[in-house]
């Protein structure tokens, strides 16, 4: 099993699994799922038995990124490796040092190693807090390869890990983005939007009394309800859009938005809250009158 030939039905049974007409009419999620199935779990038998050759691993990571952009997906951008051994990251093929795979931005260097599925336990020497790299090239490098070399090194002198526990994959939501920063304020303009739909003065907002429906607005016990409903349509469709943009780089203007929590709010209200009389014509235009 050591020659790539001999991984050929192994290829094709993924490749069939992912082709299967059944796995397009699957839902966003479900598709998920499958990809995962297939390139997760089909090939844990015969990786506990035999050592894939790097050509095989690359064909099956190709196969992962294919798929997942077929699904608008882009892993690399919207995920990186946080390093603690780095026994479990790949050193060129996983986003680590940056916020891409290193052999797109070191494609002269990648082409050099004559392990390009290596780990960064296997390419990266510390000493103390100062890492550097441990290489094996197939020739030295010269000219633009290694100018390419000169830029990494500066890279690796830069970065620093604690060389302890397990690597663990990061959503890149950035530095110092939570949850709370990324529902309210990257969407302050939604918000206002909405509090002048209902001409409410505006209100900051504290994520766990918006999950638990709190509310500072004084109405009756089924208004509080309707306003929590209206806070929770926002809340989900801003985390939804907000995951189209990391995703799929689609953009979400507050007008825009505004229009989809008014019809999603009147959907979920009006078929759920079934001892309130709700019209189309007056939710758009004085929705106040059903949380006062």
């Amino acid at each position: 099993m050591t020659k790539s030939v001999n991984w050929k039905p192994v290829l094709e049974k993924f490749e069939k699994r992912l082709s299967d007409l059944k796995a397009r009419v699957l839902s966003f999620g479900g598709q998920l799922t499958l990809i995962n199935s297939v390139l997760n779990s089909l090939p844990l038998y015969f990786f506990s038995l035999f050592r894939a050759p790097p050509s095989v691993l690359h064909k099956l990571e190709c196969a992962r990124r294919i798929e997942l952009d077929n699904l608008g997906i882009n892993f690399t951008k919207a995920f990186k490796k946080e390093i603690g051994n780095g026994k479990d990251t790949r050193f060129w093929l996983d986003s680590w040092l940056i916020d891409t795979p290193l052999c797109e931005r070191f494609s002269r260097l990648f082409r050099l190693d004559p392990v390009p599925n290596t780990s960064v336990q296997d390419r990266l020497m510390r000493s103390g807090e100062i890492c550097s790299g441990s290489w094996n090239w197939v020739r030295e490098p010269r000219g633009r390869t290694d100018a390419e070399l000169n830029e990494l090194m500066r890279l690796l002198q830069d970065f620093s890990t604690n060389n302890s526990g397990d690597d663990r994959w990061r959503w890149s939501l950035g530095a110092n983005e939570t949850v709370a920063h990324a529902i309210f304020q990257c969407q302050n303009e939604v918000w206002n939007r909405v509090y002048d739909w209902f001409g409410l003065s505006r209100v900051t907002l504290n994520l766990s009394n918006a999950f638990l429906g709190r509310t500072s607005i004084q109405s009756t016990e089924e208004g509080a309800r309707v306003w929590q409903a209206v806070e929770w349509t926002c809340d989900y469709l801003i985390w939804k859009n907000r995951n189209k943009k990391v995703f799929k780089n689609s953009s979400w203007n507050p007008p825009v938005a505004l229009n989809e929590i008014q019809i999603k709010s009147f959907e979920w209200i009006s078929k759920r809250c079934k001892t309130l009389e709700i019209d189309w014509h007056s939710w758009l235009t004085n929705p106040k009158k059903f949380i006062m």
